[in-house]
């Protein structure tokens, strides 16, 4: 908060906009997409130490150090597009609504209408449950 506070009071329009730039990072290049440099850093980082535990070699080998650590945005990419290309991304939390089609629903608004469900003094129901075992 005291560094909202200071930039917002403090510092000079240019000075906040460079810090802004230097703390948040759009890798997408779509407009309001940014995140924080951190966080992202953070993910590169653990993408780099899982490619090199499977390759088994070591941060400073020529591979890691001039091919991979300066692609990892283009391999974070590529391992989205096919997780998404095969359709093993990652599931929302929630339950999707399932599909009613015209029969069910007509079906649900008749037990609406008639109060199926609903324990009323004059509910009668004339079949007795038969024991099947």
């Amino acid at each position: 908060m005291e560094t909202v506070m200071r930039l917002e009071l403090e510092s000079s329009p240019v000075l906040c906009e460079t810090l802004l730039k230097l703390t948040l990072v759009n890798l997408t290049g779509r407009a309001g997409a940014f995140s924080a440099a951190d966080i992202i850093q953070e993910y590169f980082n653990c993408l780099l130490e899982a490619i090199i535990e499977k390759k088994g070699v070591e941060y400073d080998d020529h591979l890691v150090h001039d091919i991979i650590s300066h692609n990892l945005h283009h391999s974070a990419h590529i391992k989205l597009n096919l997780q998404m290309g095969v359709g093993i991304e990652q599931q929302s939390r929630k339950h999707s609504v399932p599909g009613l089609n015209a029969k069910e629903k007509i079906l649900l608004q008749v037990y609406h209408d008639s109060e199926l469900y609903y324990h009323q003094l004059g509910h009668v129901y004339d079949d007795k449950a038969k024991n099947m075992f």
